[in-house]
């Protein structure tokens, strides 16, 4: 790594010369492009999504943590990361919060209908089989449900 140090000339923010390996070509032309029609050196176009980047990351992360939070404390259950996993519509109920279903091999829901599963089921994420009642409709359940492999209505 090759450095050079230097004072910017609006701000006292060290800069230096860097050079780094595996940058793609097709990302430099865009970013030496960008800098182009921006009238901006190639550095402070780098400087700026360096910026970006970290905070998005910081954003992202406080979001990540106040939906957890948000999730323990406001009242969801959170059920997942097993084989088989069968459920009735008392035993939601009986739960009386919002349920998130996810990383479930197989998931049966019984005895449940419409109404409760609109209620209290607020998601079912990367299951690889569901198994649902007759009269429950499929389209409203599947409207809170992504990443399911197959869907069998028995």
């Amino acid at each position: 790594m090759t450095e050079e140090k230097s004072e910017d000339k609006d701000e006292s923010v060290e800069k230096r010369s860097v050079t780094i390996k595996g940058i793609r070509n097709d990302l430099y032309k865009r970013m030496k492009e960008l800098a182009y029609d921006t009238g901006k050196t190639l550095g402070d176009v780098t400087n700026d999504a360096y910026l970006a980047m970290e905070s998005t990351a910081d954003g992202l992360l406080d979001m990540s943590r106040n939906f957890q939070m948000g999730l323990t404390n406001g009242g969801s259950k959170v059920l997942g990361h097993m084989n088989e996993l069968e459920l009735t519509g008392k035993e939601i109920a009986d739960a009386n919060k919002r349920i998130l279903i996810r990383n479930v091999k197989k998931l049966t829901l019984k005895d449940i209908d419409n109404q409760t599963a609109t209620k209290y089921i607020f998601s079912i994420r990367d299951v690889d089989e569901l198994v649902i009642p007759q009269g429950l409709s499929k389209v409203e359940l599947l409207s809170r449900c992504a990443n399911i492999g197959k869907v069998i209505q028995e």
